[in-house]
């Protein structure tokens, strides 16, 4: 009995083989190559953040020229008022020295002194500011002329700090788009990566599933020949007994030896890749559906004493701009922003999108979260593709930063 289930054994774990000599395990196959797939994934992920570090970087960099650029301009433009203010007093004085000197000619040709004045008083004060005018406005105004070489110099170098500054920002734009064009490849490449882990566990789940089926239908088969066996091995001893009674004796009962039934071994659980959800942290959507940068940008100065309400998200320009929450849209362009979108969440929330390329419905009116609506670029006054977004909640009555909700949501 013990050797026959032993044979049986051995043969339905040879059935368990695939066919041909030294044929290889699928399963061990797939799943060497699954952990193959899922290192590329670790390494892929680990150049993504990398990458997003950089574009970060490039990005604080460019915000940091247009910075400067924005304090240069306004330097300038004081320097500029300081210079008109001080031309207009040299032409005062010019023109007060003009009439001291020709009361001073008249003064002298009718009477000399004071006594040639009708006024004595008035005639003291000509006199007098004469005198001044004599004695110390030749010292003015070559302390003027020194003041304007100075002005003219600073005015000149700034004019070349300018000019160098604008390079500056043209070199830092180029390197923020440079980064965000390596942010968005290797993105690409991670999801592809994340594909293959997808199908090779969808495949690695199949082949186990088949294996299973295999195993429980060769084990039901080993039992179903094991109990017909057993079955022909009692209608055979019956028979003998039936020939040959034996004599009556006690003792205990032959045992059977039934195999004891075998655990299935558990299937394994095919992997499946999180899809895109609200955050937990903040309920928003990322904005921009697709590799950004950005900074903590709230507070800088902008032109004619203005400072920026919100981030600027960079990002290649054509990349899906969605709606971070559900609710009311609206399409409204201005001069500074371009295209623009409005959206008005239920509870009277508001948020800002602006120098959009384009929209993505034109008829707008009611949007669920994550809808695309519209797509990044640089409409309006933006330099390079990016996305300005502002968010305004509706118990605070005006903009707050929205850089600390989207660092945690994107």
């Amino acid at each position: 009995m013990k050797l026959r289930h032993v044979a049986l054994l051995v043969l339905s774990v040879g059935l368990m083989v695939p066919a041909g000599a030294g044929a290889q395990d699928p399963i061990a196959e797939t799943r060497r190559a699954l952990d193959d797939a899922r290192a590329q994934v670790e390494s892929a992920q680990a150049d993504v953040d990398s990458a997003q570090s950089a574009a970060n970087e490039a990005a604080e960099s460019y915000f940091a020229a247009i910075d400067e650029q924005e304090r240069l301009d306004d330097h300038i433009a004081k320097l500029e008022a300081e210079i008109a203010a001080t031309l207009a007093e040299v032409d005062r004085l010019a023109t007060e020295v003009r009439v001291v000197v020709v009361n001073r000619y008249v003064a002298a040709e009718q009477a000399p002194g004071v006594l040639g004045d009708d006024d004595v008083n008035r005639a003291a004060r000509a006199d007098a500011l004469s005198r001044f005018v004599a004695n110390s406005r030749l010292d003015a105004v070559d302390e003027y002329r020194l003041v304007r070489g100075r002005l003219d110099d600073l005015r000149a170098e700034l004019d070349d700090r300018s000019a160098r500054q604008v390079e500056v920002v043209a070199d830092m734009a180029g390197a923020e788009r440079d980064a965000n064009d390596l942010l968005a490849a290797l993105t690409v490449e991670r999801e592809r990566l994340d594909q293959r882990v997808a199908e090779l566990a969808a495949e690695e789940a199949r082949l186990v599933a088949e294996e299973e089926a295999r195993r429980q239908a060769e084990e039901a088969r080993r039992q179903a020949e094991l109990e017909e066996q057993r079955r022909a091995e009692e209608a055979a001893r019956q028979q003998a007994l039936a020939a040959n009674p034996p004599t009556p004796a006690t003792g205990p009962e032959p045992a059977t030896n039934e195999p004891a039934p075998s655990d299935p071994s558990p299937t394994a659980e095919p992997e499946i890749p999180a899809g895109s959800a609200p955050s937990p942290a903040t309920g928003w959507v990322c904005p921009v559906a697709g590799p950004t940068s950005f900074i903590d940008s709230w507070g800088a100065p902008r032109a004619s004493g203005r400072w920026h309400k919100g981030t600027d998200m960079m990002a290649n320009e054509g990349i899906p701009v969605v709606a971070v929450v559900g609710g009311t849209l609206e399409h409204r362009g201005n001069s500074v922003g371009g295209l623009s979108a409005h959206l008005t969440a239920p509870d009277g929330t508001y948020f800002y999108y602006t120098h959009l390329s384009g929209y993505a419905n034109e008829g707008a009116g009611s949007v669920a979260q994550g809808t695309v609506i519209g797509y990044v670029g640089m409409t309006g006054n933006a330099p390079v593709p990016h996305l300005h977004f502002e968010h305004h909640p509706a118990d605070v009555g005006g903009p707050v930063n929205p850089y600390p909700t989207l660092i945690a949501t994107c």
